[in-house]
């Protein structure tokens, strides 16, 4: 957790981009029942989402882990109005991946391969607002039990807990995290925005074309797919990866992780 990842002014423009995206989201029928929205490849939306992806309190802790040779493969926007009555139960537990978590079958453990950052927009700081739940630990079990039944109801997890952010907070998760979200019985709108940041060699699952961006800059645009090369995604120059140059502008490269070599 990164509590004031977003200075005040940077979440207000991103809060009020995620506000334009859930009413063009809503004018175009795309909302829940519950006018709820998961709107997906969303940065080219509107120009701060792009910035969110060089926020200064976290891209340095996305390098320390993943390294320089790195790019978005995942981004989405929630937003999750008040309900007016708890709903039916949904067994909402998953960790991310897809097809990885069957085709990368290792054991004891699933690789990473990315990990996933989470920009809370609005105050999540108490329980019952659609808190994201996490099981601590979890990365390394590939199975958590489910219930035969879930419609019926079910207890959470040993060991699930609630985030709690204030506006501004980024929770930065490895993929293999089990996790999930509660319903929002409270009186105010849960509004988060997701990036996923991968392996430039493993396919993104949207197209975040960094042409469709001006005014990018060279690690954003590395960050949004840009390459010399398609072999560039495999075997990088400096040509395909400004961010190594960037990483060891901020004194950030660490000779004994293989992944910043």
């Amino acid at each position: 957790m990164i509590p004031d990842a977003l200075d005040p002014a940077t979440a207000a423009r991103a809060e009020a981009a995620v506000d334009r995206i859930h009413a063009e989201e809503s004018a175009a029928g795309r909302c829940g029942p519950d006018g709820a929205v998961h709107a997906l490849e969303v940065l080219h939306r509107d120009p701060v989402l792009a910035e969110l992806l060089v926020a200064p309190a976290v891209l340095p802790l996305i390098c320390s882990a993943l390294g320089w040779n790195i790019h978005l493969y995942h981004s989405h926007v929630d937003v999750h109005p008040p309900l007016q009555a708890p709903p039916e139960p949904v067994w909402r537990w998953h960790q991310d991946g897809g097809r990885q978590n069957l085709e990368l079958e290792t054991r004891p453990e699933r690789p990473r391969l990315s990990i996933k950052v989470g920009f809370f927009l609005s105050d999540v700081s108490r329980p019952g607002r659609g808190n994201m739940l996490v099981i601590p630990g979890s990365h390394r079990r590939n199975v958590l039990p489910r219930p035969e039944h879930p419609e019926r109801g079910f207890a959470q997890p040993e060991g699930a807990v609630e985030v709690r952010a204030a506006p501004g907070t980024a929770c930065v998760f490895d993929r293999r995290i089990w996790h999930g979200r509660s319903p929002n019985l409270s009186a105010i709108t849960r509004k988060v925005v997701f990036l996923g940041f991968t392996y430039r060699w493993i396919r993104p699952r949207h197209d975040h074309t960094p042409d469709a961006h001006p005014g990018l800059d060279p690690v954003q645009r590395q960050l949004l797919g840009a390459s010399a090369s398609q072999l560039g995604c495999w075997i990088p120059d400096e040509r395909d990866v400004p961010l190594r140059s960037w990483m060891r502008a901020h004194g950030l490269i660490d000779p004994a992780n293989p992944a910043h070599r």
